[in-house]
């Protein structure tokens, strides 16, 4: 993994503390694990949304999904 990716470690503490996805109708939702590893690395880094590495998904849904939470 890259650094700053969140370990499988970490991951399963913090998904023990989030939400339970709900089953919805339509799209499947996100890997969860890597909108938040992409929010840690805008956050430490401090660049614009628009410049998360896409190894993180979609910038626009990232930054939705923090505003959201």
């Amino acid at each position: 993994m890259s650094r700053g990716y969140l370990s499988d470690a970490e991951w399963s503490i913090l998904d023990l503390v989030l939400p339970p996805i709900k089953g919805r109708r339509g799209r499947p939702p996100i890997d969860r694990h890597a909108r938040i590893s992409g929010m840690l690395w805008r956050l430490r880094t401090g660049a614009h949304w628009r410049d998360i590495p896409e190894r993180y998904g979609e910038w626009r849904s990232i930054s939705r999904f923090f505003r959201r939470r």
